[in-house]
This record gives structure tokens, sequence and C-alpha cells, in this order.
């Protein structure tokens, strides 16, 4: 690894790690990253396999990133490949970033980038480990076809340990937070 690799490992993981809002984690580390690759969003989903629908939690953009809810309906040619990916996942090990200069050349990141309106970009796509956890994975975008390269790929993939933990604690914060809810509920009647 390279020194100037150590030092963007150090500065975004600060980034990521520093906040226990992902919303605010996100944004901070866009800023950093937008830096060194090409970058104007960031968005956080969940493949919730049990509705065959991906679940956007967290997004960002260069001025605020939020907690979101949004639901991707999937086509039956996505659902079919996002499967296959997940499948794949529970008995070999996750890959590292993986770029899309075309997010129409691919089922999963075509439906993605639709509903989101988001078309006319290129994508830096990795699957995050969260053990015992639904496939999750963070997209890295920029606007505009074919701007992404081998090494734009392997400096997101020195993320991968510190967005995995944020992946896993914010996922495990959205369930407190629904059992905080049922319980309120109960609690009513």
């Amino acid at each position: 690894m390279k020194a100037d690799e150590n030092e963007f490992f150090r500065q975004a993981t600060l980034r990521i790690c520093g906040h226990l809002q992902i919303e605010v984690a996100l944004l901070e580390c866009l800023k950093y990253l937008e830096t060194v690759i090409p970058a104007d969003s960031i968005f956080l989903s969940v493949w919730e396999p049990d509705i065959s629908s991906l679940r956007v939690i967290a997004r960002t953009n260069t001025f605020e990133g939020e907690k979101t809810d949004i639901l991707i309906q999937l086509t039956k040619k996505a659902k079919t490949s996002i499967e296959k990916l997940y499948t794949g996942f529970k008995i070999s090990t996750w890959p590292d970033a993986v770029i899309i200069n075309d997010p129409r050349a691919d089922p999963i990141t075509k439906d993605l980038t639709r509903q989101l309106k988001e078309e006319d970009s290129s994508l830096l796509h990795m699957p995050l480990e969260t053990v015992g956890r639904p496939l999750c994975s963070i997209l890295v975008k920029v606007e505009g076809k074919k701007k992404y390269s081998e090494n734009h790929a392997r400096m997101l993939s020195l993320l991968k340990e510190p967005l995995s933990i944020a992946m896993s604690n914010a996922l495990e914060h959205r369930e407190i937070l629904k059992l905080k809810e049922l319980l309120v509920d109960d609690n009513r009647f």
C-alpha cells in the first residue's frame, strides 16, 4: 500500500466512523471522496429477498445526507440477477468495488438508476459484508458515462471494512427504532 492510499484510508475512515448518523457519515465521506475520485452521490441499499426489492436506506449528495426508505421495484430480469449474486455471495467471498460505466448494461443498476432518475451516470458498486444480515451495498455515483477506472475501484475497495461496519451499525440502529415504535404502540393498548 502506498503512502497516499494509507492517508486516503485514514481520512475516509475517520469520516465514515466519526458519526453515529449514517447520513452524516456518508456526507462527510463524500466530501472527502470527491477530492480523490469522481463522485457526486452515495447510496446505501439493502436487498430484501422476501419482497424481491432493493431498499435505499441512506443517500447523500455533496450538499446534504438523508436517511431514506426508498423501495426500488425490480424487473424479473433484475430480480433473477440479484438472486444469483446473493446466492453466490453466501458461498464465496464478497467482491470488491465493481465499475459500472453504463448502468443500462446491468439489469439491476438499470432499474435502480431509472427509478432514482440517475440514468446518465457512472457507478462504483461494492457489496458490503454484514454478517447475518441481508445483502447490502454502497453505490458511488458521478454524472456522465465512462467516468471510472480500475484505480477508482481499487481506492473505493480500500474502504470496504469501515463501510461494512457503518452499514451494520445503521441496520442495527434501524432495527432498534422499529422495535421502539412497536413497544410504544404496544404500550398504548
